[in-house]
Order: structure tokens, then C-alpha cells, then sequence
């Protein structure tokens, strides 16, 4: 969401709130400004004060949306946590959004306990439901969260309900992670080169197809991996060309996690 209109989405209902109690202090000092004009004042000032009182939660949560937000559209991960962490603690809901936010930046911090706590907040339960209502890329973040955690069979489950066509390179490559460490390497070529398919510059799944056959001694294989990726890839990614390198002198790379950062 654009800042402007958040911040204008939590000041709207501030301004008219405080509108409210100046127009209800004002009208409070002209019913007992009759009898007294100090009495007057004096009720004008209790009214405004607590018309203050009651506005100083809702400015501090807004205050701690529009900074976390800021911060993680800025890729300030640890100030947008913090802000939202400032948010809970003032009473405020996350929802949906600001969850994803939330939990996207502790990811990012490689805090996946936490995000997966913050991310199972933001899921809409029915009452009466076998169903529950999350977006796609808050169960991938889910599966991410239980993959780091080393849960493979939760994290795999997690992955396989994702049907958006826009994260199935995500889904993939994750589940051909999860097929490598169960040892399962047929199925972990197929997800990394369904991943490429999906996304042919996403170098984790370049470099895992690529380290993968050239560890099985098929430099072919490798190489025609490799001419998937766009050429483009290359000018401005370093890892591509280091990959390239490897490809060339049929060495394989040595393992590596990539740790897939989250945006909005």
C-alpha cells in the first residue's frame, strides 16, 4: 500500500475524532459558562484532556503502522519488526497485511520461530469451517518458516497447497530442497528444474541444478541448465557468472542454503 494512503487512512479517523471533542468541549464550556466563566474554562479544559487521553492509543498505533510499514518498504527489517512489535504491545491488530509485513521481516532477519507465530496470527479461522482463509504468499512464507525449521513433512505439506501460478518457481524449488535433504535426488533435479522453468533467473534454482549435475558427472546437463538463464542475468549477478565458471571447468560448487528474502 502507498504510505501517503495509509498514513491519510489512520489520520482521517484521528482528525475527525478530535474534531468531535473540541466541537463537544466547546459545547460542554457554553452550557456552563452561563452560571460561571471559570467554571467554563475549567469544563472546556477537563473535556478537551480527556478527548486527548482517549486519542493516545489510536495515535500511538497508527504511529507504529505507518513506521513499520515504512520501515519494510524500505528494507529496514529490524525497525519494521520492531514498530510492529510496538503495535502489539499497544493492543493494535496486525490483520492480514501488516501479519504478512510483520512476519516477512523477522524473516528476513532469519527469525522463522517468531514469523511463523506472527504469520499463523494473520489466518482468518471461520467458526464452523474446514477451511481457513490465507493468501498464497503467506503459506509460502509458512512453508518457508517450517523448511529453516528443519519440519520437512509440515513444511512439504505447507508448500503443496500452494496453487498460485506466480509462486509455483517457489514451490518447487522448495520441495526439491526438501527431496535433497531426504536424499531423493531425481526428485530434487525435477523441482529445481520445474523452479527454473517458472523463474529462469532465480539463481538458487540455477545454482542447485547446476551444482546437482555436475555432482552427478553430467556436465551436459549443467551446462543446458545454465543456457535457461537470460543472458541479462549475468551482467548484473555476480553468482551467475561464478556459476558459469563452475560450468566450465566441470567442477561442481560446494552446497549452499540460499535464503530467499521477502517483500511485499
Amino acid at each position: 500500500m502507498n504510505l501517503l494512503t495509509l498514513a491519510l487512512s489512520r489520520a482521517v479517523p484521528l482528525l475527525l475524532l478530535a474534531s468531535a471533542s473540541l466541537v463537544l468541549a466547546r459545547l460542554v464550556h457554553d452550557l456552563v459558562s452561563r452560571k460561571s466563566p471559570a467554571m467554563g474554562l475549567a469544563a472546556f479544559a477537563a473535556v478537551l484532556g480527556l478527548g486527548v487521553a482517549a486519542l493516545a492509543p489510536f495515535s500511538l498505533r497508527a504511529s507504529c503502522v505507518v513506521r513499520g510499514s515504512a520501515a519494510f518498504e524500505h528494507a529496514r527489517w529490524s525497525a519494521a519488526s520492531r514498530a510492529f512489535s510496538d503495535l502489539e504491545a499497544a493492543g493494535g491488530k496486525l490483520g492480514p497485511r501488516l501479519g504478512y509485513e510483520y512476519g516477512a521481516a523477522l524473516m528476513n532477519q532469519r527469525r522463522f520461530a517468531e514469523a511463523e507465530r506472527v504469520l499463523l496470527g494473520t489466518v482468518e479461522r471461520r467458526p464452523g469451517a474446514r477451511t481457513v482463509a490465507v493468501s498464497p504468499r503467506t503459506v509460502i512464507a509458512l512453508g518457508v518458516c517450517r523448511y529453516h525449521a528443519r519440519r520437512l513433512d509440515a513444511a512439504e505439506k505447507t508448500f503443496a497447497a500452494v496453487q498460485a501460478p506466480e509462486l509455483a518457481y517457489l514451490r518447487s524449488y522448495f520441495l526439491g530442497r526438501i527431496a535433497e535433504l531426504r536424499g531423493d535426488r531425481a526428485a530434487a533435479l525435477r523441482g529445481y528444474d520445474a523452479a527454473l522453468s517458472g523463474l529462469p533467473a532465480f539463481l538458487p534454482a540455477a545454482f542447485q541444478l547446476v551444482r546437482l549435475r555436475l555432482a552427478e558427472g553430467d556436465g551436459g546437463g549443467a551446462a543446458a541448465a545454465l543456457a535457461r538463464v537470460p543472458p541479462r542475468a549475468f551482467e548484473r549477478d555476480e553468482g551467475f557468472r561464478a556459476l558459469a565458471a563452475h560450468v566450465e571447468s566441470r567442477t561442481a560448487p560446494e552446497a549452499r542454503e540460499f535464503f530467499v528474502v521477502f517483500e511485499d
